[in-house]
């Protein structure tokens, strides 16, 4: 349905699709970019892709979502705690296993080129 097929909203009010594409600023000054709202029925949650990487869901609540400017195009968000513990250490966790597989890549030639001089002067 297109936009302007909607009712208009009043001052306070807004659709939810007009969330999306607003600036996240959390609490630390760090910035993210609303990609979608998700609603399934026991309550819609904001799909947040952060600056630094990887995405958060953060619940559509007061306490998580206090304040919304649609004309400044930016939404405050408090995420609750455990949801940024649990992405920074699942962020941790790729950084990890990303280092490790360059370390691996990064070896494997190295070996290679010392077991072909190993078999020349051996011949």
């Amino acid at each position: 349905m297109p936009r302007e097929a909607l009712p208009e909203t009043e001052a306070d009010e807004f659709y939810l699709a007009d969330l999306i594409g607003l600036a996240a600023v959390f609490p630390d000054g760090k910035r993210g970019r609303v990609i979608a709202v998700h609603d399934y029925g026991a309550g819609a949650s904001l799909e947040i892709e952060r600056a630094r990487g990887g995405v958060v869901l953060i619940p559509f609540t007061r306490e998580a979502v206090p304040e919304i400017d649609l004309a400044g195009r930016t939404v405050r968000v408090v995420p609750p705690e455990e949801i940024l513990a649990e992405r920074d250490a699942a962020l941790q966790d790729e950084a990890s296993q990303l280092e490790e597989a360059f370390r691996s890549e990064e070896a494997s030639p190295a070996m290679e080129g010392m077991a072909g001089e190993e078999r020349e002067e051996a011949g």
